[in-house]
């Protein structure tokens, strides 16, 4: 038998190292939708930019569906709805909407103080949503937490102050309707503000769909669930406790913690403190004050000024917060003569 020559097995070599050339594959670039040239079958996007566009435009999606179902943005589609346009938010920056997702998360803590209707809290408006001449900006500084009772008395007063826009310059492609829905509306809102603010935004703000959303997709998932049509008109509670019962679980409640007014006035004049510093000698004076009235203090005595004065007070606090001068030398003479010594000493503060 023929011996294979050292020619032979170099040929046989080298042929084992050059295997078959791949066939090219002409695919279309899964984000600029143009065909390219290559022969992978696992290549989807045509060049490194065109991969990273695609993964920012998934992570904006991402971020947008669970901003969407978030509790804030449907309180921003139901006040846009109010006020007529989205232009309430004019002006918005990511850190603005920080300031105004903190003011929003403060009344949802503070309202949380049982069924009394004189404790209950809400986002009332310095300059009003809807004014004469004017529309009032969804801005933290243009929002006061203020007792529900109070602010509907208030109703559409504008006492100084505040952040507004123009209702001549208002676009009418901003425009929402009174019959609008908070899905629709909430995509405008996403429309107004653009792609960076709102990515930047649920970034760093991470809200998550609301406990409502997140329940009404389990019954989706479940085969013996009541009709949408039945669940949409229920409430939270009550899907809630439906949900408890189809598991067999009972419903866990977190008990409700208290956030008398006076803490709620506090927070608010320090709040607006950073917007007026004029109001820095009518918090130093109610700062006294608090104590007394917070269940958390060791100084609690809610009796020690009178119910006339203390009303008189709150009302001074409401007005000044919304846009009245501030007059610390009058909150001083209502409670000067009430507070032992050595609290008992407003005169410093004049």
């Amino acid at each position: 038998m023929k011996e294979p020559t050292e020619m032979g097995l170099k040929t046989k070599k080298q042929a084992n190292k050059n295997p078959r050339k791949k066939r090219r594959l002409h695919p279309y670039c899964g984000h600029c939708k143009k065909r390219f040239s290559t022969t992978s079958e696992r290549k989807k996007f045509c060049q490194d930019s065109c991969r990273y566009a695609a993964r920012a435009a998934q992570k904006l999606t991402q971020r947008k569906e669970r901003l969407g179902h978030s509790p804030f943005m449907h309180y921003l589609a139901s006040e846009a709805i109010k006020a007529g346009t989205v232009e309430i938010l004019h002006g918005a920056t990511v850190e603005g909407l920080l300031e105004l997702y903190g003011v929003y998360v403060y009344t949802m803590r503070a309202s949380k103080t049982g069924s009394s209707t004189t404790d209950t809290y809400e986002i009332s408006h310095i300059a009003p949503r809807k004014g004469d001449n004017c529309i009032g900006l969804l801005h933290a500084r243009n929002l006061v937490v203020a007792p529900k009772l109070m602010n509907r008395r208030h109703q559409n007063k504008h006492l100084g102050e505040g952040l507004s826009i123009d209702s001549a310059i208002l676009r009418p492609e901003w425009r929402v309707e009174d019959d609008a829905s908070n899905k629709d509306t909430i995509n405008k809102i996403f429309s107004y503000l653009g792609n960076e603010i709102i990515s930047n935004f649920q970034a760093r703000a991470k809200l998550q769909p609301s406990k409502r959303h997140k329940i009404l997709l389990w019954f989706e998932k479940q085969k013996d669930s009541p009709s949408p049509e039945k669940l949409e008109p229920m409430t939270t509670q009550a899907l809630q406790k439906l949900k408890a019962e189809m598991e067999g679980k009972e419903v866990f409640r977190i008990p409700n913690y208290y956030h008398c007014t006076e803490t709620v006035f506090l927070h608010e004049l320090k709040r607006h403190s950073h917007y007026r510093p004029e109001l820095s000698d009518m918090t130093s004076i109610w700062e006294r004050v608090e104590p007394f009235y917070s269940y958390e203090s060791e100084e609690f005595d809610n009796d020690i000024i009178p119910t006339n004065a203390l009303a008189e007070c709150h009302k001074l606090i409401f007005n000044t917060l919304h846009g009245m001068p501030s007059n610390h030398e009058e909150l001083a003479e209502l409670l000067g003569s009430h507070l032992p010594a050595p609290e008992n000493s407003f005169a410093a503060a004049q």
